[in-house]
């Protein structure tokens, strides 16, 4: 399993580990060692929540049977899939995660933005986003910024 990361806050001069984890992990580096650091913004869980109230919302409306299936349809859709040829040579859709590990926020914003846009075009034509939101009930949650 790869290592997922340290999750990190900055303060005014540093970045701090911000639990127990990261520091353990942080303390096996010598004092004075250079390390390479990839930053990401991790995701907020608050919309994360809110993506999933707008695919039960949705679901629930008797536009698809599960919000699980409604977002295969939009990953779909936003050709968020890769192609895998199986053994007997049909070539099949495997779509792309969403999870915390394979997006980081920046990531999940673009996606969620694209993913609302095609509901609203596609599966409930003529509601807006912010239609969309209220309905799930947390309109004001959109961004996890």
């Amino acid at each position: 399993m790869s290592n997922p990361g340290i999750l990190m806050q900055r303060t005014q001069t540093s970045l701090v580990p911000v639990d127990a984890g990261g520091a353990a992990e942080l303390a096996r580096l010598k004092m004075g060692e250079s390390v390479l650091v990839t930053v990401r913004r991790s995701r907020s869980a608050e919309q994360h929540r809110l993506f999933w109230a707008v695919l039960q919302h949705v679901a629930e409306a008797g536009h698809f049977e599960t919000p699980e299936k409604l977002l295969a349809a939009v990953k779909l859709a936003l050709g968020r899939y890769d192609l895998m040829k199986l053994p007997n040579g049909k070539v099949v859709p495997v779509l792309q995660s969403i999870s915390f590990g394979a997006m980081d926020q920046d990531d999940f914003q673009r996606f969620m933005d694209e993913a609302l846009r095609v509901i609203c075009r596609d599966v409930v034509p003529g509601t807006t986003v912010e239609e969309l939101l209220a309905g799930a009930g947390a309109a004001d949650e959109r961004t996890g910024r």
